[in-house]
């Protein structure tokens, strides 16, 4: 099993003693990283401020920039590509959210999904999150 540094911190704290180490891994601090996050926190604070939705941008580019487990993908819904005929019953559909027109007969539909399918393991992703800063 792999523990995170929180998750090591909390078995210490509890007693818990570990003989049987198998590998032992070793996270740095990147400091480099941290300018291009402060100059992006500020950007959204102050479209925050200005009552702008660019700060929705913003968050999106710093969670992207962490990893792609970061993205918050369950609002981003199905896209599909339509024309005049089938539109009709795709707006109809409860879970539509939205329709765009891509040419003259081509509509782009977004419709949200009913489920959500993961390839990663939760542990996998948790652990990726947890050292995101290290």
């Amino acid at each position: 099993m792999v523990f995170n540094n929180y998750y090591l911190q909390l078995l210490i704290d509890l007693g818990f003693v570990n003989t049987d180490y198998k590998a032992i891994a070793i996270f740095e601090k990147n400091a480099a990283y941290e300018p291009f996050i402060r100059t992006m926190m500020n950007l959204g604070i102050q479209a925050i401020l200005a009552g702008s939705s660019k700060e929705k941008f913003y968050k999106l580019i710093i969670n992207a920039s962490y990893c792609y487990y970061t993205l918050n993908t369950e609002k981003f819904g199905k896209i599909k590509m339509l024309n005049e005929a089938d539109i009709f019953i795709a707006q109809h559909h409860p879970n539509h959210i939205d329709t765009r027109r891509i040419s003259t007969n081509t509509f782009a539909v977004q419709i949200k999904p009913k489920t959500a399918t993961c390839f990663e393991s939760l542990q996998s992703g948790g652990f990726t999150l947890d050292n995101a800063t290290y």
